[in-house]
C-alpha cells in the first residue's frame, strides 16, 4: 500500500480509535528502561572512553530497547496527528523502570531526552506502570518518599519496587512469577504516612535475596522510620490539635 494511501487511511479513523490503536502497538511485557537508554547512547557517541566490556554491555542494553526506541520514533517522527496521541499511547503502554529520581526529574524538566518541559510534563501525565530500580531495605529515603512521588503520576496503576537488582547495567526483565504484593504492614504504614492512591503495589527480589531476609530488613531499617513519619504526620493533622 503507498504511504500516501495509508495515511489517507489513518486520517480517516476516529481519535479514540487510533489512540487505542497505538496503545496495543506500542504495549510490551519487557520494562523500558529509559535513564540507562540515555547512558547507553551517549557513551556511543564518544562521551568518554569506556572499556571494551563495559560498551559491549551497553550496547547490548540498547539491541534489548530496541523496540521501545523504535516506538519512541514513531510517537515523534510520523504525521502530527500521531505525534498528539503518539506520546500519550507511548508513557500510556510501557512499563518505566527508573531510578527514584526519574520523576523528580521530569517535573524539573530535566530529563531531555523525553522533550522540553512540556512534553516531560506529559510523561508524568500519563504513566501508568512504574518499576523504581533502585529500591533497598538499607535506605528508607524511597519509602519516606513514595507517597510524594505516587501523586505526582495522576494516572499510575501498578508500583514495583525492585530490590537486589545490584549495579547490574543490563535491562533484565521481571517475570510475573517474581512479583509480589506489599506486605501488610508496609501497606499500612504507607497508608500512615499519606499514600492514598489506587494503584497496584508489589515489589520484586532480585537474585539471591530471599522473602525472609527482606522482611527482616524492612523490619530493621523501614518500618521504624515509617512509624516515626506517621507519627509526625499525626502532630501536624488539625485533627491533634487541642489549642
Amino acid at each position: 500500500m503507498p504511504t500516501s494511501t495509508l495515511v489517507a487511511y489513518i486520517d480517516r479513523v476516529p481519535d479514540e480509535i487510533l489512540l487505542m490503536i497505538l496503545k496495543l502497538a506500542m504495549r510490551n511485557e519487557y520494562e523500558f528502561f529509559p535513564e540507562l537508554c540515555v547512558q547507553a547512547i551517549r557513551s556511543r557517541r564518544g562521551g568518554r572512553l569506556e572499556s571494551e566490556y563495559k560498551s559491549a554491555v551497553r550496547y547490548f542494553s540498547l539491541l534489548q530497547q530496541s523496540t521501545h526506541l523504535n516506538d519512541w520514533c514513531i510517537a515523534n517522527r510520523t504525521s502530527r496527528r500521531i505525534r498528539t496521541m503518539g506520546r500519550e499511547a507511548f508513557f500510556s503502554s510501557k512499563v518505566f523502570t527508573v531510578s527514584s529520581s526519574f520523576p523528580n526529574k521530569l517535573r524539573n524538566g530535566t530529563f531531555s531526552a523525553f522533550g522540553n518541559a512540556f512534553q516531560q510534563r506529559l510523561a508524568l501525565r500519563y504513566i501508568r506502570y512504574i518499576v523504581f530500580e533502585d529500591a533497598a531495605t538499607t535506605k528508607p529515603t524511597l519509602f519516606l518518599e513514595l507517597p510524594k512521588i505516587v501523586h505526582t503520576l495522576p494516572q499510575l496503576a501498578s508500583v514495583v519496587l525492585w530490590f537486589g537488582r545490584g549495579t547490574s547495567k543490563t535491562c533484565r526483565h521481571i517475570p510475573e512469577k517474581d512479583l509480589k504484593e506489599f506486605p501488610m504492614m508496609l501497606k499500612q504504614l504507607f497508608g500512615d504516612i499519606g499514600l492514598a492512591s489506587g494503584a497496584k503495589l508489589q515489589v520484586s527480589l532480585g537474585y539471591g535475596l530471599q522473602w525472609a531476609e527482606f522482611e527482616w530488613g524492612l523490619g530493621c531499617y523501614i518500618y521504624p522510620r515509617l512509624r516515626n513519619r506517621a507519627a509526625l504526620e499525626a502532630v501536624k493533622d488539625p485533627a491533634w490539635d487541642t489549642s
